[in-house]
């Protein structure tokens, strides 16, 4: 039996010694498994993100879940005094001016929308601004997130913005380094949108970044994945992959990240793989948003038509190729979780 040893190369960095015979990855049910089988690309990844072939040399490579959202009732939020949740409905939103260790206000505008990519949309929970509204629902164990037209009388309570959505965020609770990270979900598709599920470092700096999905509406039918990295042309480290109807069924979108590099899969299939930068060395935490407008996918205009569109997550999952407890780290005063496969 070679795992062990495949294994211990995957996560040392060096170049796979063998491969073992696997069954064809097969699309992973309502639930995933305690324990997940992947192929993994023998070959080592370049600098740039290249393209898997079904007929590159694999490895059978098995993890442990770790992480599990299911989803089957409202997941534990974090609140406007302050509690933290399972899942935050904001951004980690930077760092206080005259504390690092301490998060910016609940309605700290940097929470709220990424102003970096002039997104039209402002991020909402009900104890946002005290607007009452969820742009979150749950019905056979299925997560919906909903973006919608800002309604006249929430108009001044959203600050003025045309959109509300909303985003959910690990960063409070859970964080990883290496492993696989993965989301079912009905991505939806459509003017001006932009879903996805991506992770960022709990360092609180910028990049890195790891975009296991994204869906902007400037590339119809096409999901987006890769990373960012420091002084990198972000360009040369992501990759686009046809999915046909990802908008009516539920595809799965995962990131195998080890220390040596990053592979994307989509339905469990291997897809595109891409060197690990010397700044993805650390923790990462998980968010899953639908944004509206920005300079990705566009920007709509005020009297564009915009039915609310939804996005639908079945789960949420997390794996580590070792059986090590997770160690704990105090953060913000808070208990995070921080797992780390070794």
């Amino acid at each position: 039996m070679k795992i062990p040893a495949l294994i211990l190369s995957l996560l040392c960095g060096h170049s796979l010694a063998a491969t073992i015979p696997a069954p064809v990855p097969v699309k992973p049910a309502r639930t995933p498994g305690d324990m997940v089988f992947l192929h993994v690309p023998t070959a080592p990844a370049g600098a740039t993100i290249s393209r898997v072939a079904s007929s590159d040399e694999m490895a059978y490579f098995p993890l442990t879940k770790r992480f599990f959202e299911t989803f089957a009732t409202m997941p534990e939020l974090a609140d406007a005094a302050g509690a933290p949740g399972r899942w935050a409905p904001h951004l980690d939103g930077g760092v206080h001016p005259n504390n690092p260790k301490l998060h910016l206000g609940y309605n700290a505008a940097t929470k709220r929308r990424q102003n970096e990519g002039h997104e039209q949309q402002v991020y909402i929970d009900p104890t946002f601004n005290a607007i009452g509204v969820s742009p979150f629902s749950i019905a056979d164990s299925i997560l919906t997130i909903t973006a919608r037209r800002t309604p006249d009388d929430l108009f001044e309570k959203a600050w003025g913005y045309p959109f509300i959505s909303g985003l959910l965020s690990t960063h409070q609770k859970y964080a990883q380094q290496y492993g696989y990270f993965e989301i079912s979900s009905k991505v939806p598709a459509g003017s001006k949108l932009l879903p996805a599920f991506w992770m960022l470092s709990t360092s609180r700096t910028w990049p890195p970044e790891i975009d296991i999905m994204e869906a902007p509406a400037s590339y119809p039918g096409q999901i987006s994945q890769g990373t960012h990295s420091t002084n990198v042309n972000s360009t040369t480290l992501g990759m686009k992959t046809a999915v046909p109807g990802f908008d009516t069924a539920f595809h799965s979108y995962g990131a195998l990240w080890l220390k040596e590099k990053v592979v994307f899969y989509i339905d469990r299939v291997p897809v595109s793989q891409v060197a690990t930068r010397p700044d993805q060395h650390q923790p990462f935490y998980m968010m899953v948003n639908l944004a509206v407008g920005g300079k990705w996918p566009g920007w709509l205009k005020a009297n564009d038509d915009f039915p609310a569109r939804t996005m639908e997550v079945d789960w949420i999952v997390t794996y580590t190729p070792t059986s090590a407890p997770c160690v704990r780290d105090v953060f913000d005063n808070r208990g995070v979780e921080i797992c780390v496969a070794r």
